[in-house]
């Protein structure tokens, strides 16, 4: 199909590291700043959580409408970025669970 070689109208480009460090730094700020926009528009709230609370993790494990939506152990924030949230329990095992599976942990009401 292509015998006598892939020809295009576009002339090569040779680019240095400099220059594409700064098109990745660009890529980055135009792609924050378009999330921004967008998030802005519909009334997102950013996840409210931080490093030292407690929360309790959604019951995925749930057979039947009356088991609790949360599970009963409460976790330990131990660090958070953008994708979620790192969680220890109180005997020391970890987890890692996206921010739409968490829920505040209120000790008022467990007593």
């Amino acid at each position: 199909m292509l015998r006598g070689g892939y020809h295009t109208t576009f002339s090569r480009r040779v680019i240095n590291d400099q220059m594409a460090q700064d098109t990745r730094e660009c890529d980055i700020t135009l792609r924050n700043e378009y999330s921004v926009q967008k998030n802005s528009a519909r009334h997102t709230m950013r996840p409210q959580f931080h490093v030292g609370d407690k929360v309790l993790i959604t019951n995925h494990q749930r057979t039947r409408k009356s088991d609790p939506l949360f599970e009963p152990t409460p976790y330990t924030v131990v660090g958070c970025d953008v994708h979620g949230a790192d969680l220890q329990r109180h005997d020391g095992a970890t987890t890692r669970r996206h921010f739409n599976d968490l829920k505040h942990y209120n000790s008022f009401s467990r007593q």
